[in-house]
């Protein structure tokens, strides 16, 4: 090894990331890129987060969609004379929440 060659970075360990190979990307010095490269894992480091209020979300909808729909099945309509039978709001609620529930568990 010459003096003026700088020794290589080596990453090992769980979630290192190989570093990337400037033959194939062709923009190893451009600092955009690398500005870009930073920005992205800062990102990716905040997606729990963001995930975390998505879900918060989709349960807040869930819920209120599930409130909305009892007050309708168990008061309005047996107000105006009409009834259902009790398993078609009480089935409607689960999938209600289990619509919500999937759809927040992260893909993989």
């Amino acid at each position: 090894m010459d003096d003026r060659e700088t020794p290589p970075n080596l990453r090992i360990g769980p979630g290192a990331q190989p570093p990337a190979d400037p033959i194939r990307s062709g923009d190893a010095f451009d600092p955009d890129a690398l500005l870009d490269e930073a920005r992205e894992r800062i990102r990716e480091r905040e997606d729990p987060k963001r995930e975390l209020k998505r879900t918060a979300r989709r349960l807040v909808v869930a819920l209120v969609l599930i409130v909305i729909l009892a007050v309708v099945s168990f008061g309005v309509l047996p107000a105006l004379g009409m009834t259902l039978p009790t398993w078609v709001p009480i089935l409607t609620f689960a999938a209600i929440g289990a619509g919500a529930l999937l759809n927040a568990s992260p893909e993989t």
